[in-house]
């Protein structure tokens, strides 16, 4: 049994008159998510690379940078949206895996990739991002906050995002203390 398709938008346009539907995605939503998604797409194409050709290290390291870049994006985007300092707090300090492995893939991707770049210097950049990320879990609630005491907010785009406000971390800040302090 055919049904007209002029029946079938008679009877969505009703059923999703303005009063009912009240869906609607903010801007900051829509940006970051197509963001992510975008990230996504690209480490697929990578990943599928690879797969084909498991000597092209180059690939799946992109894989992992895109990858890494679409979960920080949604990170961000679940900071922004926090309710409590606490919500905020925890979603920062496992978003410090993310940082790592964004950071760490996209050094050894310009160095297999490009051929570039100073091994020592790779290594150095490996090691002191795998030491912050160890300090975010050894110090305070994460490595940028001792304690986040209350969630501000701002306008972005039109819309109320979260940011924080507390104790900074003075292992973030340590190298930047001294070195002003140093100068004064």
């Amino acid at each position: 049994m055919c049904v007209p398709a002029i029946l079938w938008r008679d009877v969505l346009f009703e059923s999703l008159n303005e009063d009912d539907c009240q869906l609607q995605m903010s801007p900051i939503t829509i940006i970051w998510s197509m963001s992510a998604a975008a990230c996504l797409t690209l480490a697929v194409i990578n990943f599928l690379f690879w797969c084909r050709n498991r000597k092209a290290w180059a690939n799946l390291l992109f894989f992992l940078t895109a990858t890494s870049t679409a979960a920080w994006a949604f990170c961000e985007l679940w900071m922004m949206r926090a309710d409590t300092p606490a919500e905020f707090a925890a979603v920062l300090k496992w978003a410090h895996i993310v940082v790592w492995l964004l950071v760490v893939s996209n050094v050894w991707f310009v160095r297999s990739y490009l051929k570039a770049g100073r091994l020592w210097l790779a290594w150095t950049v490996c090691g002191l991002r795998t030491l912050a990320l160890l300090l975010n879990f050894l110090t305070g609630q994460n490595l940028n906050y001792r304690e986040i005491t209350r969630l501000d907010h701002m306008r972005l785009f039109g819309e109320s995002v979260a940011i924080a406000e507390g104790v900074p971390n003075p292992w973030r800040r340590g190298a930047l203390d001294r070195s002003s302090r140093s100068h004064t």
